[in-house]
């Protein structure tokens, strides 16, 4: 196929750069402000019951961008990781976490 110069048309490379994800202003934050961000962050969690169903319960409703901010804090890939730190966090026992997906 030929252009109105009269080049071939060659279809557009394809970027290799990641797309810009949600936490992505994070990254620009100092050390103290990603810190006090996870604290107030994991205060999310606080009053529930010190239950892995009721952890999970409040894992499922905890925003999206919280999600995406603490996978990016601590290098965590997946959601199943990622609560399983959570409960750590706040001295939970989860013994299977195949159930979560």
């Amino acid at each position: 196929m030929k252009t109105r110069l009269n080049r071939p048309h060659q279809t557009p490379n394809k970027s290799t750069v990641p797309k810009a994800t949600p936490y992505a202003a994070e990254i620009n934050q100092s050390k103290s402000e990603q810190q006090s961000r996870m604290w107030s962050t994991m205060r999310w969690f606080d009053g529930t019951d010190k239950t892995e169903e009721a952890f999970h319960n409040r894992f499922e409703n905890l925003p999206d961008e919280d999600v995406a901010f603490l996978k990016s804090f601590y290098n965590i890939g997946d959601d199943r990781e990622l609560f399983q730190m959570v409960c750590k966090f706040w001295n939970i026992r989860v013994p299977d976490l195949a159930h979560i997906a």
